[in-house]
């Protein structure tokens, strides 16, 4: 019992410090290939219980801490929010734990990546609050190997959760995490496209505003508050709950 209490804090604690230096490091997305292999590794002992929990403590170790803003804008309430995206996590964990006990090794780790893509597309996209913030994919943004800019930030999570299941499924695991390390490490040291010195690059100016259920004549008076300040703007950018239905023809023009 202690020494799988021991074992399930470092493989939590393992979690906590790939991602990140997954999210700190420009290039050290690859690491998120040892975050998702440490929670997938902390649901294959112990029980449905303890992989809830442990999931839940794992979220509330890495989200406040890349998303601290929350506190900033909420006060006392942003722990809520980041209690919801732990939530989404735990019970991530928890079904993974199920298909442990319900299939063999193998069978769970073909699942893992599509449970895993599933909750971010679901927590991202599908219900009300949207929550798309730190994904395992966000951490790949100053990638620029042709692989993952193809696969997208669902798919980049995707090929992350594979290489996990791989690595901890594969009978020798040794060979199979010489494997993840040397195609990371490839993926890492990848040079990065660089623009032509003689090309010319050109600029598009955006100006954006925060500014939350204003009425249409508030919104039209903040335009051309922002037009005479910034009279080379190109692009204006509203945040997300300024209209609640299509952009009002007043305002358009």
């Amino acid at each position: 019992m202690k020494h799988r209490l021991i074992k399930s804090a470092g493989l939590a604690l393992g979690a906590v410090v790939t991602f990140t230096l997954a999210y700190s490091i420009p290039w050290g997305g690859f690491l998120m290939a040892g975050f998702l292999g440490c929670l997938f590794a902390l649901v294959k002992f112990g029980s449905s219980r303890q992989a809830f929990y442990l999931g839940l403590m794992v979220g509330m170790l890495i989200y406040p801490a890349q998303l601290f803003w929350f506190h900033r804008l909420f006060g006392a309430a942003a722990i809520v929010l980041w209690l919801i995206l732990s939530f989404t996590l735990a019970l991530m964990l928890l079904l993974a734990r199920l298909c442990f006990a319900r299939f063999n090794p193998v069978v769970a780790g073909i699942l893992f990546p599509f449970l895993w893509t599933g909750f971010e597309y679901f927590r991202s996209e599908l219900y009300y609050l949207r929550f798309s913030w730190v994904n395992v994919g966000f951490a790949f943004s100053s990638w620029r190997v042709l692989p993952l800019r193809v696969l997208g930030v669902y798919g980049a999570g995707f090929l992350m959760a594979s290489y996990a299941a791989v690595l901890l499924t594969a009978r020798r695991n040794g060979i199979a995490a010489g494997l993840i390390v040397c195609i990371s490490a490839l993926l890492a040291l990848w040079p990065a496209p660089m623009p032509d010195p003689g090309q010319s690059l050109s600029q598009v100016h955006i100006t954006g505003v925060q500014i939350e259920s204003p009425s249409e004549a508030a919104v039209i008076m903040v335009l051309n508050q922002l037009a005479r300040k910034f009279p080379q703007t190109e692009v204006f950018v509203f945040s997300e709950y300024t209209f609640d239905s299509p952009v009002p023809d007043r305002v358009r023009a």
